[in-house]
């Protein structure tokens, strides 16, 4: 067992590249984790729409970052704005300043939806809010279609490069390079399996987020599978 130890440390060592993965990976998790990934919201981009829309951008908090105002907008142009993801929040006024306003929120945006709905809720009477596609605020509604995109990039890079190192630990790599086969088709064959896994994955996480959390499923079924399948062709040939 100690001779066993020894070697691998020594094995390690040769490694450099994998020495720097298990030193510096965590130390890179740390810095993302504790600096980069902060889900403070301090400000969100605003459009004012309505025949006030010149004085009410004005009296908004700074917490409201005003990027666009349009006394002729409609409520149907201010929801095509945030379905566009155009902007975060779009204030729908009145005819006068003092008629109370309608702040319409993009749910889709979890955490910038939560500050907005607190900072709202501090005005009073003055604005009421509105939150679009995702009325609730459901953490699910926003994980659960994350964790998709994660499981095709997990499963089309990491395991499929795995599948080759296997072959190349057990010594198998060499005998398919001296195969009567073309290397397109050793390609083809070690992406495939990896490619129908990920569907497989993909296809029961979407119909228990559907089932389980209750998350909607909006839109095209044959544009989002053709979308998941060329992100997870994609993940798989670079893995």
């Amino acid at each position: 067992m100690r001779a066993m130890i020894l070697k691998e440390f020594r094995e390690l060592r040769r490694d450099p590249r994998t020495l720097a993965m298990l030193i510096a990976l965590p130390l890179l998790l740390l810095v993302i984790f504790g600096y980069a990934a902060n889900f403070y919201v301090s400000s969100v981009e605003t459009a004012v729409m309505g025949p006030s829309a010149q004085q009410v951008s004005t009296s908004l908090p700074p917490f409201f970052d005003v990027t666009q105002t349009d006394v002729d907008g409609s409520t149907a142009q201010a929801t095509d704005l945030l379905r566009e993801n155009k902007v975060d929040v779009v204030v729908v006024t009145g005819s006068t300043p003092a008629e109370q306003s309608t702040a319409l929120v993009d749910g889709s945006n979890l955490f910038a939806a939560q500050s907005t709905v607190s900072i709202v809720n501090k005005l009073g009477d003055q604005v009421r809010t509105e939150v679009l596609f995702n009325p609730e605020l459901k953490t699910s509604w926003v994980m659960v279609p994350a964790i998709i995109g994660l499981i095709l990039t997990f499963i089309g890079t990491i395991v499929t490069s795995i599948g080759l190192v296997r072959e190349r630990e057990a010594g198998t790599l060499e005998q398919l390079a001296v195969m009567p086969i073309r290397p397109s088709q050793v390609i083809l064959g070690k992406i495939v399996p990896y490619f129908l896994l990920a569907a497989l994955d993909m296809t029961v996480v979407t119909v228990l987020g559907m089932v389980l959390f209750g998350v909607p499923f909006n839109g095209n079924v044959l544009v989002f599978a053709l979308g998941a399948a060329l992100c997870a062709l994609a993940g798989a040939m670079l893995g």
